[in-house]
């Protein structure tokens, strides 16, 4: 009974038009993840959704060159912390921009606190993020990868379709020219 409640909720019915939803939309720093925004807010987007922007930053990458000789890189790890922290701000700031342009007003960006080691770490604090704010769908953004199934889905998409007890829409991933693309 409770997955009929949960289908018809997504319904684009004109009758479903005023049933509140909980949407967890998880999102990475690249510009796939503000397209799924954009995608979301033109195709789906209802007044009455709470959206929640989820980003689980990955673990930061340092330099270990220089260990060897006794000195550590620290300037080259603040100084990616730092970088780090103004990309998750603006990130932040961009995010609940949108929300407030949309008039998505119970909704708000999450960052979490967790610093993520692989995709499926990833996927499973996506996963847990969803039941802990009784999400009834997640969106995910889709990115174009080599080979038709990776093109399909990312790792991150497939380990959380894997884990995943609510519905999953992926967002149709950017179609660019390869020979203008920073990725």
């Amino acid at each position: 009974m409770d997955q009929t409640k949960s289908l018809r909720r997504f319904s684009i019915s004109p009758n479903s038009i005023n049933e509140k939803r909980v949407i967890l939309m998880a999102v990475d720093l690249s510009v796939s993840g503000v397209r799924s925004f954009d995608w979301y807010a033109y195709n789906l987007m209802r007044k009455t959704d709470t959206v929640y922007i989820f980003h689980v930053p990955d673990t930061l990458k340092l330099s270990i060159v220089g260990i060897k000789e006794g000195a550590m890189p620290t300037h080259d790890w603040e100084s990616k912390g730092k970088d780090r922290v103004f990309k998750i701000e603006e990130f932040e700031k961009d995010y609940e921009y949108r929300l407030q342009a949309n008039r998505l007003l119970t909704s708000q960006v999450l960052v979490s606190p967790v610093q993520a080691t692989s995709k499926e770490q990833i996927a499973e604090l996506i996963c847990q993020e969803t039941q802990a704010r009784s999400a009834d769908m997640i969106i995910l953004a889709g990115k174009h990868h080599g080979g038709l199934r990776r093109r399909l889905f990312s790792g991150v998409v497939q380990n959380v379709l894997e884990r995943a007890s609510k519905p999953v829409l992926v967002c149709p991933p950017i179609k660019c020219d390869r020979r203008n693309s920073d990725t």
